[in-house]
């Protein structure tokens, strides 16, 4: 019927479901109050949230009920031994423990509370993992009186469960009336109510009320005594997850009218009532009592005719494998052996989904904060695959070893310019590159990366500094696994260069005759622009030559010219003046005025 058997077989499953259904329905006791616990799991899973609200300890929502309203039931479950489950009846939820023979009674799914809400949103009444009957959408009004004619029923939002959800951080302004039609109340962005949060499993928002409250803490007891603790040690146990979008409605409370805010989850619906008292604006509705009703007294009211069949569960993945690709992400791919799912979920333990993907997908990343193991199933109306065969396991890729021995030299360019000149050693395999950080000397905290180079590289110069600045530096090996501990840090500086004497100016050469060695001079003047030069350096050279490094001659400070006897009439030479002090020459000054033609007047007379 709905699991992938022999048609002959399928046939007789369904029979003996409904034989075994129709039994319990026509015994299952009258719907009352005062029962006792059924076990002690049922107990105890009631006292830690609302045994401080029975004893007026605490005053919110309820989230069971104030006791139980049936003794435990046995229902149909496939799976469960002898193919029953233990169950019990609470205004706001049933109880169950699916598998007593396996599960951790410890745990906190030990006991579960059965996706009510879906099941009388779809009229899925299920009776195994993979064992679905369909009936009728519950009409039953979700919250407010229940002769309240006007207000959203179950079957209201039998139509909205593939709603696009709402943006994070966007007014709830949508309102849904009984026939399940959605208008924007532009009045209601009054209200103030924001979305929270998008789940990333059913794609459906949360508003921020019931996004606070599936978080809260407050007063619980912890089976000795009365502490502060989250009300549920999973923010989706109460719930479930989201199965469509929160509306506005106007429901009768009381037989007044009141706008209320209701969203469906797998387990309950949460309503919203601004005007309430602020530990009752977020209430539990009452699940486990109109779930009760739809089950015992509206299903047999329906035609005892056979049910129909509803779509097979999808045929489980295979061929798993998880492979890391960066420093927190590691990639899982599958092969997709099914034609009907809807979507793929993704476990590291196969029980807590921890990511849903689109159906036809065969890869996706995943964020992963260490080693870790997966499994995937497939998902579709009529429910999960099994989850696939063994695990994939994987860690994200490690980062490359941080360097070691870094150093740092100061030096000056061939252009006159300072650098940093960096060394490390390389002690890795597995780098894309290296990050060289940089901060000034004394100020670490300011450090920040200049420059990335290539794999395999020791070394980098910094061109980027000025003479006198003295810098730190650092080096990290970075690679698809992320980028490792920096290296021991460096520091270097280049001193600033001595300050020269002001360079002379208006230089300039003129041809004379002296007649006391009868011989031609070239006379070369400037103007001395420095007040603290030990000296002048005059340079001569040829006309369309380089100036040279090594002066014609020396002269004191304050000199203001010099005779060059060393040449011959007929030669043109060209000369250039620099300044000196102990630790810098001054720039070498030249202009065409310096160059001169030595002349020979003739015999004298």
């Amino acid at each position: 019927m709905w699991l992938r058997l022999h048609p002959a077989s399928r046939l007789r499953l369904g029979l003996a479901c409904a034989l075994l259904l129709l039994t319990l329905l026509m015994a299952a006791p009258r719907l009352a109050r005062s029962q006792e616990f059924g076990n002690q799991y049922f107990e105890r899973t009631w006292t830690r949230t609302d045994y401080p609200v029975k004893l007026l300890q605490v005053g919110r929502t309820w989230m069971w009920g104030p006791q139980p309203n049936t003794p435990v039931l046995q229902e149909p479950y496939a799976e469960s031994p002898g193919g029953l489950r233990d169950v019990q009846y609470f205004d706001k939820s049933r109880m169950e423990i699916t598998h007593p023979d396996t599960g951790d009674p410890d745990s906190i799914w030990y006991v579960t509370n059965g996706l009510l809400s879906l099941e009388l949103i779809s009229g899925r009444l299920q009776l195994g993992d993979n064992i679905f009957e369909q009936h009728q959408p519950a009409e039953i009004n979700v919250a407010g009186d229940e002769n309240d004619e006007a207000g959203p029923t179950y079957r209201t939002f039998s139509n909205r469960l593939d709603d696009p959800p709402a943006a994070v951080g966007s007014l709830v302004t949508r309102r849904i009336d009984r026939s399940g039609t959605v208008t924007d109340d532009a009045s209601l962005a009054s209200r103030g109510v924001t979305i929270a949060t998008v789940d990333d499993v059913t794609a459906h928002a949360i508003p921020q009320p019931f996004w606070d409250f599936m978080r809260s803490s407050g007063l619980i007891w912890n089976g000795d005594a009365f502490v502060i603790g989250v009300l549920f040690e999973s923010e989706y146990f109460a719930t479930g997850r989201p199965v469509a979008e929160a509306y506005w409605a106007t429901v009768l409370v009381g037989g007044a009218p009141k706008d209320v805010l209701m969203q469906c989850f797998e387990r309950r619906c949460l309503t919203y009532t601004p005007d309430n008292d602020p530990g009752w604006r977020v209430e539990a509705g009452n699940v486990g009592q109109h779930y009760y009703r739809w089950l015992y007294e509206l299903i047999p009211l329906e035609s005892t005719g056979p049910q129909q069949p509803v779509e097979e569960a999808p045929a489980a993945p295979s061929n798993v494998t998880a492979t890391g690709i960066d420093g927190d992400t590691v990639r899982l791919t599958w092969t997709d052996n099914s034609d009907n799912e809807e979507r793929f979920e993704i476990s590291t333990d196969a029980v807590q989904v921890i990511r849903a993907v689109p159906a036809n997908t065969t890869a996706v990343d995943v964020t992963a904060s260490g080693y870790a193991c997966y499994k995937v199933r497939a998902v579709n109306v009529a429910g999960a695959s099994s989850w696939s065969d063994g695990w994939a396991c994987a860690s994200p890729l490690a980062p490359p070893s941080a360097p070691t021995g870094a150093t740092a030299a100061g030096r000056v360019a061939a252009d006159g310019s300072p650098e940093i000149a960096v060394g490390w050693q390389d002690n890795s395999d597995n780098e894309s590159q290296f990050v060289i950080y940089r901060w000034p000397e004394g100020a670490e905290s300011r450090a920040a990366a200049i420059a990335s180079v290539a794999a395999n590289t020791t070394a980098y110069v910094d061109g980027s500094i000025q003479f006198g600045e003295a810098w730190c530096y650092a080096v990290a090996a970075s690679g698809p696994g992320g980028e490792s501990d920096r290296s021991n840090s460096a520091c270097a500086m280049v001193p600033a260069p001595a300050q020269a004497p002001a360079a002379p100016s208006a230089v300039s050469a003129a041809s004379n005759y002296d007649s006391s060695i009868n011989a031609p001079r070239l006379t070369v003047t400037w103007i001395d622009n420095a007040a603290d030069e030990l000296g002048f350096n005059v340079y001569r050279f040829a006309p369309g030559d380089e100036v040279g490094d090594f002066p014609v001659a020396v002269l004191g400070a304050d000199v203001t010219e010099y005779h060059d006897w060393n040449v011959l009439a007929g030669e043109t030479w060209c000369y250039a003046v620099s300044a000196f002090d102990g630790e810098a020459e001054s720039p070498k000054v030249a202009s065409s005025a310096a160059c001169a033609l030595a002349v020979d007047p003739g015999p004298l007379p």
